[in-house]
């Protein structure tokens, strides 16, 4: 499922935010883009299933966040960061399960809420103000 363009609310100093959301589970992908929408702010851009397939996705749709669920088969989220190319989009992890390596970069304990979404994407839209703007 992708966005063709952002709601008229979702706009951040003239477009919103292009975000891929990569989860290994269905309902947790729809979820997310569901808060995501209901935030606003953020263009989908397109979902994956798994490592391989976001990979693919990141180069070809060339998203400036990367919602990536941690636990999935084949490669995992953080062997997925690892090979997202360069200039690398932002990436913020989403588990159900806290990891110590966490600690250090964006994520989001699974259940989350608008609440926290909200946060990140505000962190998210500071730190890319210079391409943003």
């Amino acid at each position: 499922m992708v966005d063709r363009g952002p709601a008229p609310d979702a706009v951040t100093n003239g477009r919103a935010l292009r975000v891929l959301v990569v989860d290994d589970e269905r309902l947790a992908r729809e979820r997310l883009i569901g808060l995501l929408r209901a935030v606003g702010g953020v263009e989908i851009v397109g979902e994956a299933s798994n490592g391989a397939d976001a990979i693919r996705e990141v180069a070809r749709r060339g998203p400036e966040i990367v919602f990536l669920d941690v636990h999935m088969p084949g490669l995992d989220g953080f062997e997925v960061a690892r090979r997202l190319g360069e200039p690398p989009p932002e990436v913020v992890f989403a588990t159900a399960h806290y990891h110590e390596s966490l600690a250090a970069v964006e994520h989001l304990l699974k259940p989350f809420g608008r609440t926290q979404l909200a946060a990140i994407l505000g962190r998210m839209r500071a730190r890319l103000a210079p391409a943003v703007a």
